[in-house]
C-alpha cells in the first residue's frame, strides 16, 4: 500500500479523524487536576488517539492537560490527560491546537461522539 502524503509530508497519523457530533461538546483545562478554566472555543475533530480544538490561549508543546468530551448518551464525561503536540496561531487571536491522548479513547465511544 502506498503511503499517503499531504502539503507538509507523509500523514503519520494511526488512527483517522472524524467530525465530532453538534451535541458533542469538549472542554480543556491546565494540568491534570481539572483546575483553571475551560479553554476550549471549538471542537473541530477527533480520533482515538487524540483531537483538535481551538483554544483561548497558547499551549506550549508537551504541556500536560486534562481533556473532557461528552454528548447525548452519555451519563458522564470521558476524561483523559493530554498532550500538547502542536499549536498554531490563528488571526483572531485564538490558537488552533493539536492534542495526543496518554490512553486511547475506546472505539465504541469514539463512534458515540462522532458523525458517522
Amino acid at each position: 500500500m502506498a503511503s499517503q502524503t499531504n502539503a507538509t509530508g507523509p500523514n503519520r497519523r494511526l488512527c483517522r479523524r472524524k467530525t465530532p457530533r453538534t451535541v458533542t461538546k469538549a472542554e480543556c483545562r491546565r494540568g491534570a487536576a481539572k483546575l483553571g478554566a475551560n479553554l476550549a472555543v471549538q471542537f473541530l475533530d477527533l480520533s482515538q488517539d487524540g483531537l483538535r480544538l481551538v483554544v483561548k490561549e497558547t499551549l506550549p508543546e508537551k504541556e500536560e492537560v486534562e481533556i473532557s468530551i461528552i454528548t447525548s448518551g452519555m451519563r458522564a464525561a470521558l476524561t483523559r490527560s493530554a498532550e500538547v503536540v502542536w499549536s498554531l496561531p490563528l488571526e483572531n487571536g485564538l490558537f488552533c491546537v493539536g492534542f495526543r491522548f496518554h490512553k486511547r479513547l475506546p472505539y465504541r465511544d469514539l463512534q458515540q461522539m462522532a458523525r458517522p
